[in-house]
């Protein structure tokens, strides 16, 4: 990239830089009114202890005429949540109804999807619409409730993914 273009990280997207290199002293402009707080002098390569992500519509310039080389990936905005720790408790089955607690680490906002599948081998994974999910007065806490199909004569296995809410 040099003075000449301008980058613009696409709708929906982050990008995530993990390095950059420069052919010459100069600093990354971000939206045309700040330096990225990362310097470089000519041919070195700067390798960050932390990636640096840039929300969508951000653009970037190198301030000198100097061409900058981003290492990195732009990833979708759906696929960049931060996990929830959480556990299944007093799992038990009542007939052909599958009851259970899930405990999360938080008690911050939370999306839960439950999915199945018949083979663990294949990772066929698929989520679960019969499945009701309640939270209960102590918010660390979620009622999960489904019913299990009892024609189902191979075994069918559960998981549940806990990802904070945006």
């Amino acid at each position: 990239m040099n003075t000449s273009r301008t980058l613009t990280v696409p709708a929906g997207q982050i990008l995530v830089i993990n390095a950059l290199s420069s052919s010459g002293n100069v600093a990354l402009r971000l939206n045309d009114n700040a330096n990225l707080p990362v310097y470089l002098s000519a041919s070195n390569t700067v390798f960050l202890p932390r990636p640096i992500l840039l929300p969508e519509n951000t653009t970037l310039k190198p301030s000198s005429s100097a061409t900058i080389t981003i290492f990195g990936a732009l990833v979708s905005s759906y696929d960049l949540y931060a996990a929830v720790p959480s556990q299944f408790q007093s799992v038990g089955l009542a007939g052909t109804a599958v009851h259970g607690v899930l405990r999360t680490a938080s008690s911050r906002p939370a999306v839960v999807t439950v999915q199945k599948t018949g083979d663990l081998v294949a990772q066929g994974w698929a989520t679960d619409p019969t499945v009701a999910v309640r939270r209960q007065t102590d918010t660390t806490l979620r009622s999960i409730l489904f019913t299990a199909d009892a024609s189902v004569t191979t075994a069918q296995f559960y998981r549940a993914s806990v990802r904070a809410t945006q």
